[in-house]
């Protein structure tokens, strides 16, 4: 039998991956789209590495150095390093580990 990703039944799983949409939407979104409702997918290709993060090695750099990769790197926005609040990247990472992981057994 298949086991659900590190550990975590399907409800559960699928439950932390709507929390962790809803954080990058609500307290990240580098690109300004919450409140657009055809932009509610955007940042969906990254739930799955932080959906990793988060319930696996648990440290805030590792989620802040991600978040500033994919701002400077992927989706070429270096300059929000420099124009966006110091610690904003933090905030992020502490209410991503703020999400509820159930026990795994």
């Amino acid at each position: 039998m298949l086991r659900p990703p590190l550990g975590i039944d399907k409800e559960p799983s699928r439950d932390i991956r709507r929390q962790i949409r809803s954080i990058l939407m609500e307290y990240w979104d580098p690109i300004g789209v919450n409140g657009i409702p055809e932009a509610a997918d955007e940042y969906d290709g990254y739930v799955g590495d932080f959906y990793e993060m988060i319930v696996g090695s648990r440290q805030e750099n590792d989620i802040v150095t991600h978040l500033t990769y994919l701002e400077g790197e992927h989706m070429g926005l270096p300059h929000l390093r420099y124009a966006l609040p110091e610690g904003r990247l933090a905030a992020v990472a502490k209410a991503l580990l703020a999400i509820p992981i159930p026990r795994q057994g």
